[in-house]
């Protein structure tokens, strides 16, 4: 009878986690993480033999599996090269989506999925239509693919003048490339990309496979679909009506307007300090360079620790916006950020409806975006004071770490070695929350309310 009662607690268990799409990619994440942390923990993914502590092998997992990059061992230099395999799987398991993996793979397999695992696939991609499902996973793993195969032959031209033909240069470009559009951030060198501040090729391959990674696969497809109709109209004379999506169109707009005026704010606060002493091609590298890691990627040519604090403030910002929807950026989303800003301009001209591009955008989207807003700052707020009270350190080093966790970014001004116990557990909390999305948390952790047809009366309250 007991051991009934125990089987009939596993099943309950393992019913909760999988009883909708947010508890699946949650548990998943988990997983994960769990099993990476614990490969990382054996004495042989280590350089020396020697065992990290569970905490910091957990720590590594978590930023791994979260695309974050925040790091408390040296990636170059005290993992072995097991170490950085693992390392390496657990940022494209993270990158593409654990779910999105093992569904692939059971695909290849021959396996056909239920009811439940299709709701859960079209949760993860946003896919509305079920017979798309198929296709679009497809899609996204062989888009993946093909993107980081050219961007490691890109790099290993360059990592080859370094290392010579050979085995090392092959993993040095296979890693960072995987690491830069999965917008992971690790690196195998420990100054991360300081030692090439100067060198545009380098510096351009990664930056645009982080822009590709941070766009998302929706964005990209669309744009793809719109090339291609052009192009069968030109050749073929098909003609086709193909148009960008109001998404991709805000993704496009606002990333392009971040970036560069990442860039322009960057150099403008540092061309006199940090950037002085550099030729004004490598000052301009390097403030494009950082602008387009700063939101998600978290690779950096220059030292975080030697930046203004106006500098500092401005990464804030641009850290907790992040990169895209549906893409392996953190933060609150660029889409949330475009949303936002539509809905103040509409207020301030007195209009009742935000209109963006001649489309009406729903008031529950633009409560949605303020929510993610608020429960981001929230997050940050929390493991803001958590910090301040068990680390020693100045509030702008914590708030930058804080804010870099819950974006995935993983730049630090170097105080993520020296954390204690309790800060690593809470930096690992934020990354994880950062990387889950805060919409997936709340629709893992609450039951789908029965909708209600009771109106209130009306109450006025002053504002202001």
């Amino acid at each position: 009878m007991d051991i009934k009662k125990k089987i009939n607690k596993i099943f309950d268990i393992a019913g909760f986690f999988t009883m909708n799409p947010g508890r699946t990619i949650l548990f998943s994440f988990l997983l994960i993480i769990l099993l990476g942390s614990i490969l990382l923990s054996f004495p042989f993914a280590t350089s020396n033999n020697i065992r990290i502590s569970y905490i910091d092998a957990l720590f590594t997992s978590t930023s791994a599996v979260c695309v974050t990059g925040l790091i408390v061992q040296d990636t170059a230099t005290r993992f072995s090269i097991f170490g950085k395999l693992i390392i390496l799987i657990l940022i494209q398991a993270g990158g593409l989506g654990i779910m999105l993996m093992s569904y692939f793979t059971s695909f290849m397999l021959g396996k056909k999925f239920s009811i439940k695992e299709k709701i859960t696939i079209s949760y993860m991609l946003n896919v509305h239509d079920m017979r798309k499902l198929t296709s679009s996973m497809v899609r996204i793993i062989l888009t993946t693919f093909v993107i980081e195969f050219f961007g490691a032959a890109l790099l290993y031209l360059d990592f080859s003048k370094l290392f010579g033909h050979g085995y090392k240069a092959i993993f040095f470009s296979l890693f960072h490339s995987i690491s830069a559009f999965c917008n992971a951030g690790f690196a195998l060198f420990s100054d991360s990309f300081m030692q090439f501040k100067g060198d545009f090729s380098i510096n351009l391959i990664i930056t645009l496979l982080i822009i590709f990674g941070g766009l998302s696969f929706g964005v990209i497809f669309n744009v793809m679909e719109v090339l291609s109709a052009k192009l069968r109209r030109k050749v073929q004379g098909e003609y086709k009506l193909t148009k960008l999506s109001i998404n991709t169109k805000i993704v496009l707009i606002y990333t392009s307007i971040l970036i560069f005026s990442g860039m322009i704010i960057f150099y403008f606060f540092e061309h006199k300090y940090i950037l002085l002493d550099k030729g004004i091609g490598t000052q301009y590298i390097s403030s494009f360079f950082q602008s387009v890691t700063l939101r998600t990627a978290g690779f950096n040519t220059l030292d975080i620790t030697k930046l203004q604090m106006n500098t500092i403030l401005i990464m804030l910002i641009f850290m907790f916006i992040g990169g895209a929807s549906g893409s392996t950026a953190g933060g609150v989303k660029v889409n949330t950020f475009g949303i936002i800003i539509s809905y103040i301009r509409a207020l301030l001209k007195g209009k009742t409806n935000v209109i963006i591009m001649n489309q009406h955008i729903r008031k529950r989207v633009i409560n949605r975006a303020f929510l993610l807003v608020f429960l981001g700052l929230t997050v940050i707020f929390i493991g803001t004071m958590i910090l301040t009270v068990t680390e020693n350190f100045a509030l702008e080093k914590i708030l930058f770490e804080v804010f870099s966790a819950f974006g995935t970014v993983g730049l630090s001004m170097g105080i993520t070695f020296y954390l204690s116990f309790i800060g690593k557990a809470t930096i690992i909390s934020i990354m994880f929350i950062g990387r889950v999305g805060l919409l997936t948390l709340m629709v893992a952790l609450s039951d789908r309310e029965k909708a209600t047809e009771i109106k209130y009366p009306e109450g006025h309250v002053l504002i202001g």
